[in-house]
């Protein structure tokens, strides 16, 4: 869930530049609500050895979940997978404040105070998917801000130029949808999209090498990192998915 978004200064660009930025505006607006699975890849998404590794370890930290029924340190867990995401997608993770929220609401990112509330609710479940599937979400929209922002300057070469001008414009407050206005357009705008995706994918593969390492311990069975072997499974599973 996004509430608010403060955009960088642009940089001054010769027009060649200018140019390419307006033609990716167009592309842009057009691909808010109408777009190809391809614009929700980001630019280290064929980096699959490293998210394997980031899977792992953050596998290994949610194995403790259980062991604690403290919400500071279980909030402490999910910082440590946000760091782990770093490592695959550059952008630090914000700052995480559980907090009384209503029923309905689950999480959000606030760009302007680089902060993530999360419902203080979901803490307290001793299944950890919930929380796992929120913190996530909005760590996306967190990644989600810094590549809009990194698209503005001298390292723009970095990113999908299409990708990070779908996902600003986006992301301006005058062109995010509202869940309270429409939820139907909130839920299938891009930014929602990307970020429930990132959420639940990378939540459920946490869990399930979770327990592969789980089941690993009760055979007696050594659990190495296995790195490798998570790398091809996930890049055998996004091949088949594609065109």
């Amino acid at each position: 869930m996004f509430n608010e978004h403060d955009r960088s200064e642009g940089i001054e660009s010769g027009e060649q530049i200018e140019l390419a930025q307006l033609d990716a505006n167009d592309a842009a607006r057009r691909r808010v609500l109408e777009y190809d699975e391809s614009v929700l890849d980001c630019e280290h998404a064929e980096n699959s050895a490293a998210e394997a590794v980031a899977v792992d370890r953050s596998a290994r930290v949610m194995e403790r979940w259980e062991e604690t029924k403290d919400p500071l340190v279980r909030e402490k867990f999910l910082d440590r997978v946000g760091r782990e995401m770093m490592n695959v997608h550059e952008a630090p993770p914000a700052p995480l404040y559980p907090k009384q929220m209503a029923d309905n609401e689950l999480g959000a990112y606030t760009d302007r105070d680089f902060r993530t509330d999360m419902n203080e609710r979901q803490l307290e479940q001793d299944d950890p998917r919930d929380a796992l599937e929120t913190y996530l979400h909005e760590y996306r929209h967190v990644e989600q801000n810094y590549e809009a922002q990194k698209a503005q300057g001298a390292l723009a070469h970095s990113v999908d130029p299409e990708r990070a001008a779908a996902v600003g414009y986006n992301l301006e407050p005058t062109h995010y949808i509202d869940g309270r206005q429409d939820m139907d357009a909130y839920q299938k705008q891009l930014v929602e999209t990307d970020a429930e995706r990132f959420g639940t994918t990378t939540a459920k593969e946490i869990l399930e090498r979770r327990e592969e390492l789980r089941q690993n311990e009760l055979l007696g069975a050594p659990f190495g990192s296995d790195a490798d072997h998570i790398a091809r499974e996930r890049l055998i599973a996004e091949r088949s998915t594609r065109p």
